[in-house]
């Protein structure tokens, strides 16, 4: 079931985030799966004019005159993005603005962190009507890039986050790096053993050989240990599984220790890792 609240509306700050009073103070909203670029600078996507034309719209035309706004989450509690925002959709007036900013073709449906968990239908939808109308992005407005390319890559990701999804609501015992993290930090403080479903974020080689895999969102700090005698596994994960256009998600199994305070995971055989979950390797 969905958390729902209703918030008075502050501002449109960029095509994807809102500002909004929650509890008394302004707080920070980042539309979730929708993917509008940008139109100021910071983060990792440059701002383009198409970014800012979206950004246009929604402050002269969708959000124009607009006191208060629904915020819906995905699940029964208060998510937040990788930049610690409010991650949820937004209804004006009764309509669904991720679904809208979709079906405008100012963005794709965004699947990189899966497929969404509500409102699917609809967002697909909008998309597949967006994209046969040759809208915005569809129609070559877009400054972005190859968005083929990106739907490609995201539906890759999408498709092993729907495994993980399936197992653990089969009951499987697979922990997330993202959506797990105070769990991890507690068996890493009981230096105990899990597998663990883990994004390949970034690596970092070590003058004495060894190998470090930043593991997840970096304001969740968790990382892969490899020794200097598992620095070629290391170097295989990450050639095939880190980077644009490659899947980034795999298994890991091992313990789960603190080092700077931070969980981390030691990584010395291949079989400590896998593609699929755990109970489908039996």
């Amino acid at each position: 079931m969905s958390l729902r609240r209703t918030c008075p509306f502050l501002g449109l700050l960029d095509s994807d985030t809102l500002r909004v009073e929650w509890e008394g103070q302004p707080r920070l909203v980042r539309l979730m799966d929708v993917d509008p670029e940008r139109a100021t600078p910071g983060g990792a996507k440059p701002a383009t004019e198409f970014g800012r034309r979206t950004l246009r719209w929604g402050q002269d035309v969708y959000f124009k005159d607009v006191a208060e706004v629904l915020l819906e989450f995905a699940c029964d509690h208060v998510s937040l993005s990788n930049s610690g925002k409010l991650l949820c959709y937004a209804f004006v007036r009764g309509e669904n603005c991720n679904v809208r900013l979709i079906r405008e073709g100012w963005s794709p449906c965004f699947q990189k962190y899966g497929d969404p968990r509500i409102h699917r239908r609809e967002m697909e939808q909008a998309e597949l009507w967006a994209r046969m109308e040759g809208r915005g992005i569809w129609g070559g407005l877009g400054g972005r890039g190859d968005y083929l390319a990106l739907k490609n890559y995201w539906q890759l990701r999408a498709g092993q986050i729907a495994g993980f999804r399936l197992a653990t609501g089969m009951g499987e015992d697979i922990l997330n790096c993202r959506l797990d993290y105070p769990e991890i930090v507690s068996i890493a403080r009981a230096k105990r053993a899990a597998h663990v479903f883990v994004e390949l974020s970034r690596a970092f080689h070590n003058p004495d050989g060894s190998v470090l895999i930043q593991l997840g969102n970096p304001m969740q700090p968790f990382s892969a240990l490899f020794p200097a005698g598992a620095n070629g596994l290391a170097g295989f994960l990450e050639r095939e599984f880190l980077g644009f256009g490659k899947p980034n998600y795999i298994y890991l199994n091992g313990e789960v220790t603190l080092t700077d305070g931070h969980p981390q995971i030691t990584i010395e055989h291949p079989e400590q890792v896998g593609t699929c979950p755990p109970e489908t390797l039996r």
